[in-house]
This record gives C-alpha cells, structure tokens and sequence, in this order.
C-alpha cells in the first residue's frame, strides 16, 4: 500500500479531542494563532516520508490555511474586544474540516450561499471578497445556535497525488 492509499491520521489518535469532532478545539486570539492550529493538525500529511505525496496534497493545506485565517479573521472582528472564537481543525483522508463558532451579528455568510459566484463584489467590500474566495474553495455550512453564536464549518478537499 502506498501512502497515497493510507490513511494520514492514526486511528488510534484521530479523536484526540475526545468529543468525536476528530480534531483539537482552541480559543484562537488571531488568524495567526488558527493557521499554526491548522499547521498541527496536518503535521501527519506535512511530515510524509513520500514527498510525491506531500507536493501533491500542498494545495490543500494552503487552502486549508486561507480558509482558517479568514474565518477566525471574520469571527473576531465581528465578536468585538474581549471575546473570542471557538475553532476546531480536523484531518480526514480526503479532506480538512475547519469549524469556527462565534458571535452572529449579520447575515453576511448566508448571502453568498445562494448568490451566484460569477458576480463581482461590490467595489471596497473587501471582507465580501474573502468570503467568496472561501466559498469557492471549501464547501460552507452554517449553523445557527440557540445562544446567538453560529458555527461555519468549512471542508477544505485535499489533492489526491496524480496518477
């Protein structure tokens, strides 16, 4: 069996969390400190002693970075000072799950899920523009909770290694 065939997590430690999320959940005070969680959680594909293996997933993880950055970005800007984000990271075979609860003032996600993705953003509404870049390169699924905070959960697809 080749690496590409297998499985990047260990079985044994793929619920490191323990709340079957498969993933480590952390209070990130920056984009900073959610693209170094990232970084840990794909330190199995990142360490890969086939580099064939780890050129061809390489889009993915910088996906999966953009993806953590901007919705921490857009989770604190938005939960004000003093408060805080909620993010989860987990490794799959063929994927990377990036969830991020926080505070819900806007409906600024919804619209982009049903717009189309052909429009251009309004001119100067730069933080539509990130959202539209996410959107086009991980599937969005939003949750809203009883609390008033929602949860986006982000599937960022890892490239398989050409054949």
């Amino acid at each position: 069996m080749s690496p590409a065939d297998e499985d990047p997590t260990d079985p044994q430690s793929a619920d490191a969390a323990g709340d079957g999320s498969g993933g480590q959940t952390c209070r990130p005070d920056s984009a900073a400190h959610a693209r170094s969680e990232v970084e840990f959680a794909l330190h199995p594909l990142l360490c890969a002693p086939d580099a064939h293996f780890r050129a061809a997933h390489q889009g993915g993880v910088d996906d999966a970075l953009l993806v953590a950055s901007e919705l921490t970005s857009d989770a604190l800007t938005r939960s004000g000072p003093g408060s805080s984000c909620e993010f989860t990271c987990a490794l799959g075979r063929y994927e990377v799950t990036i969830s991020v609860t926080g505070p819900c003032e806007s409906a600024a996600w919804p619209h982009l899920l049903v717009s189309p993705l052909g429009q251009p953003p309004v001119a100067g509404r730069l933080a539509e523009l990130r959202r539209r870049i996410v959107r086009r390169i991980a599937r969005v699924q939003i949750t809203w909770r009883a609390d008033g905070e929602r949860t986006i959960t982000a599937t960022v697809p890892l490239t398989g290694p050409a054949t």
